[in-house]
């Protein structure tokens, strides 16, 4: 296996539907500047200052400059200047940098990860 993931971009006003029931499974480095509404499982994720997705998450590494809104369980979370975080998010470690707005609960994985995409 590879150490280096390669990046797929979402460009900047290209908005990406996932189905309902579905799941978009990204083994690259998912990097969103446009609009991603659904469900995603991936390695890492990092959503541009412009980038907003809006469902329920699950990766390794999530780094926000732009919006998140839904659900998500992430191993290394960060939240950078100007990120905004909507919603509920478990982690094993997180960075939070002044000037980013977080609402809604974020608590420490506790427990063996559970995949909250996976529920229906």
């Amino acid at each position: 296996m590879k150490s280096n993931l390669s990046i797929s971009s979402i460009a900047h006003e290209t908005k990406l539907h996932v189905e309902k029931g579905s799941v978009l499974k990204a083994s690259c480095v998912l990097d969103v500047h446009g609009y991603i509404k659904g469900n995603i499982k991936g390695t890492s994720v990092k959503i541009g200052p412009k980038g907003k997705i809006d469902g329920n998450l699950n990766c390794n590494s999530l780094e926000i400059y732009g919006e998140f809104t839904g659900n998500g369980e992430v191993v290394e979370l960060k939240v950078f200047k100007g990120g905004k975080v909507k919603g509920s998010l478990s982690y094993n470690t997180i960075v939070v940098e002044v000037g980013a707005t977080i609402s809604g609960p974020m608590k420490p994985i506790e427990k063996d990860q559970v995949l909250l995409i996976e529920n229906k």
